[in-house]
């Protein structure tokens, strides 16, 4: 029995760890041990593990796969009984997107490592067409035309769900659509024709599995490097004796050729060994990934948190269906969970400045390409999305269209404002202005997104103003809001009731350009000329007798935060009664 061990350490290698651990609870291998900030596992259990490391990612993504639409997809052909032109329409697509990955060069390279060859696909796709309808024609008149191609496609079906067929299609998928995006140019993503015709699985083993039994094997007591990531012990710095970390995403640099970037030109000491080279090529199973985006929660109190905050049984499997806003909500969620059950259990672990590092490979044809991106998540702000967590929930699929046509999630917008310390009255106030892209002639009409955002907003001010308040003199605040949420909701009905009084006296063309000062006052935070067109819009539309000028923004008068919280829920139910077309001119003259 040989024992390897490895402990977490930087965000990437606990990545890596927790990729690692998943794989093998899929695999339902369990002679491994987590203690606390480490694992432990006789070496023995990594024999099948480059089977286990591809039906991981199998599992976990196989509906965001090309193989599983061409074959899912396909069958909803196979059964239909009755087409009409929707189905022809929806056939020709169908036929377009399926064609394009039957013979794309992951496919290819996929069918010369099969030893199955009784259908050539290569010639089995040329036979697929789209069907097309002639003047004067319906879909009965090219009935044979139908049974034919459904013919060659139930061929290419069956042969794709052959197990071997399956197996290495699948695999290659996983490898271009997953792992490439973490790490490349060795093993199975080298760049020559041999690596990538080669058995994938036993590229993988070779590169990664035996150099660790290799160096278990050796005696280590005489090795004069060390990893520097690890400190285990290292002979050589050669292949397979250690690495690099080039291979890596924007990570490292390439040792043989670039010694300037180190001390005295000295690169020794930037090498890794075999175990912790394997662990990093783990990296795609400890994300959460899809379309091109992914994420990790480095919560590194314990092997055990890390998995299970990265790994909770509601996401395991992605759905074509899912999108990765709504995926990262749920392990913000599961984090809060796993917080408050560690203070029930008055635990040990101090769950605090926790960071979300972010993947995105969008923009990798820059030549300043970054993929991660770290933000901390301290405590303070698990309170504020715990606070709000229904109304976050609610913003994940809203998307609205700015004024130069661009689009701006609300959700991502929020949060990256959260992560940076940042407060969300800019945001706010471009909702305010914002059109929504199923009513582009009209204001965002419903307040309750934006009134959602402001309260999330005033919360997060409030645990600021908290945290000022403990450091100063000590004592212990529970609040988190900084203005009484029930004022803020008399502000905004205090705006309603004055857009009433306007259209009373029928003005409600005067509300976009008091509007509009109001909004800018806001966003220059001029107390005095949002005070003045405050003022003097109630003067106006107050009845004999009454005074509507409500007390309460007297509070604002001496505190730029209250003035913008308290000034936008006012604007918010001032909105309620704008034109839907508005005074262009006024509107204009004031913007």
């Amino acid at each position: 029995m040989t024992i390897a061990r490895i402990e977490t350490a930087d965000a990437l290698l606990n990545a890596g760890i927790t990729g690692f651990v998943n794989i093998l609870k899929d695999a339902n291998i369990t002679s491994y041990k987590c203690v606390n900030n480490y694992v432990e596992f006789d070496i023995s259990i990594l024999e099948n593990f480059h089977h286990y490391y591809f039906d991981y990612f199998a599992n976990r993504y196989k509906e965001l796969l090309s193989h599983t639409f061409i074959v899912t997809k396909g069958k909803d052909f196979l059964y239909k009984k009755e087409w009409d032109d929707k189905t022809i329409e929806d056939w020709n697509k169908y036929i377009e997107r399926a064609k394009k990955n039957l013979k794309s060069n992951s496919y290819t390279a996929a069918y010369k490592m099969m030893s199955c060859t009784e259908v050539d696909l290569v010639e089995m796709e040329k036979k697929l067409k789209k069907l097309k309808l002639k003047k004067n024609q319906t879909v009965s008149d090219i009935q044979n035309e139908i049974h034919e191609q459904i013919h060659y496609l139930k061929t290419i079906i069956e042969f794709l769900e052959k197990e071997e067929v399956g197996k290495f299609i699948l695999a290659k998928n996983i490898a271009y659509t997953i792992i490439e995006n973490f790490w490349g140019g060795v093993s199975f993503l080298y760049k020559s024709k041999e690596a990538t015709t080669a058995d994938i699985f036993e590229e993988y083993k070779k590169y990664f599995i035996n150099p660790v039994k290799f160096y278990y094997e050796e005696d280590h007591t005489k090795d004069k490097y060390v990893c520097f990531i690890s400190n285990q012990p290292i002979k050589k710095t050669e292949k397979p004796y250690a690495y690099g970390m080039s291979w890596l995403t924007s990570m490292g640099v390439d040792m043989g050729k670039k010694k300037s970037h180190f001390w005295n030109l000295q690169s020794n000491t930037c090498y890794i060994s075999p175990l912790i080279n394997f662990i990093y090529s783990c990296i795609p199973a400890g994300f959460t990934f899809m379309n091109n985006q992914g994420y990790f929660v480095n919560c590194n109190s314990s092997v055990e948190a890390l998995t299970r905050l990265n790994n909770n049984h509601e996401m395991y499997v992605i759905k074509s269906d899912d999108n990765i806003q709504l995926l990262e909500a749920r392990t913000y969620y599961q984090l809060i969970d796993f917080m408050e059950n560690q203070k029930n259990k008055k635990s040990r672990y101090e769950i605090d400045n926790i960071q979300v590092i972010k993947f995105s490979n969008t923009d990798n044809k820059t030549d300043n390409f970054r993929p991660y991106t770290y933000n901390v998540l301290s405590k303070d702000k698990l309170e504020v999305i715990k606070r709000h967590q229904k109304s976050l929930s609610n913003m994940i699929s809203k998307v609205v269209k700015t004024g130069d046509g661009s689009y701006l999630r609300i959700y991502q917008n929020v949060m990256e404002r959260l992560y940076s310390n940042k407060n969300q009255f800019d945001l706010i106030g471009l909702l305010c202005r914002t059109n929504l892209p199923n009513r582009p002639e009209e204001p965002i009409r419903s307040n309750r997104l934006i009134l959602d955002i402001l309260y999330l907003n005033n919360s997060f001010i409030g645990t600021i103003v908290r945290n000022q308040k403990e450091k100063e003199d000590g004592s212990m605040s529970v609040y988190y809001s900084y203005v009484n949420r029930e004022t803020i909701a008399h502000m905004e009905n205090a705006g309603r009731k004055l857009a009433y009084n306007y259209k009373v006296r029928n003005a409600s063309n005067k509300l976009g350009g008091i509007t509009y000062r109001l909004l800018n006052a806001l966003k220059t935070k001029d107390t005095g000329k949002f005070m003045d067109t405050f003022i003097n819009a109630h003067l106006y539309a107050a009845r004999e007798g009454e005074l509507i000028i409500p007390p309460q923004m007297t509070e604002a008068l001496t505190d730029e935060d209250k003035l913008q919280t308290l000034g936008y829920a006012f604007v918010l139910g001032l909105r309620s009664g704008l034109n839907p077309k508005g005074d262009k001119k006024e509107e204009d003259e004031n913007e």
